[in-house]
């Protein structure tokens, strides 16, 4: 779970994490980095976890704000399972769906699976932000373009992985373009990308939302030059 200055909503993010109980006595380890944060961060992870000692949480530290794929790229060494799912710091997610997701994947023996906020079934609204929709459904149509898939949701924050897949790849990307990069790695693997439906919250920028549109460019020039 990378985290930058979300100490607002990190309690309650591990409460509802530690609570999901995952099928065939399966064990959920909790990785938070804590991405250069200046808001308590670091003071409120370390808290929840002198709170838990019986739950598998850890704590990493960036000194300095580096990126969503950087803290990503950071906390896979530390995974001791062998299935990977990122969690963005906010409340957007249902952390419940992680249990679906983790009985789906291992039930078809899938290497990878996403969720997505715009499959049919269960509760989730539309961005507050048009561009924001529109931005993410272009995505996904490059995506199925340029690699061949049908995905609905590319930029999704619920992608959940094999995690000698993920460990395999040449991941470079340490912003948001993690999420088109470690996509078109994939895709480019030969992998098809399935989804399942997930429930979306999404949040305001006044909120906290930390996407803009020149990291929607970046994710679009990602998936093309990746391309080429």
């Amino acid at each position: 779970m990378p985290a930058f200055n979300e100490a607002v909503h990190l309690a309650a993010i591990l409460e509802r994490l530690v609570e999901v109980v995952l099928p065939q006595g399966a064990v959920m380890q909790v990785l938070v980095v804590n991405d250069g944060s200046c808001d308590g961060t670091s003071e409120v992870v370390s808290t929840f976890i002198a709170a838990h000692p019986d739950k598998k949480i850890m704590l990493l530290n960036h000194t300095e704000n580096k990126g969503k794929g950087a803290a990503i790229l950071t906390a896979l060494p530390y995974v001791e399972g062998s299935v990977t799912v990122i969690q963005d710091g906010d409340e957007e997610y249902d952390s419940r769906d992680l249990a679906t997701m983790y009985r789906i994947l291992m039930e078809r023996d899938l290497p990878v699976l996403y969720g997505s906020r715009y499959l049919g079934g269960g509760r989730r609204k539309r961005s507050i932000y048009p561009s924001f929709y529109y931005g993410v459904r272009l995505l996904s149509l490059t995506t199925n373009l340029l690699y061949g898939q049908q995905i609905t949701d590319e930029a999704t924050c619920y992608k959940m992985f094999r995690t000698d897949l993920l460990r395999s790849l040449p991941l470079k990307c340490r912003g948001f373009e993690f999420c088109p990069e470690v996509t078109a790695l994939i895709a480019r693997r030969g992998v098809k990308i399935e989804e399942i439906p997930i429930r979306y919250t999404p949040r305001s920028t006044q909120q906290g939302k930390k996407i803009r549109t020149r990291d929607g460019l970046q994710a679009l020039w990602t998936l093309l030059k990746l391309r080429l």
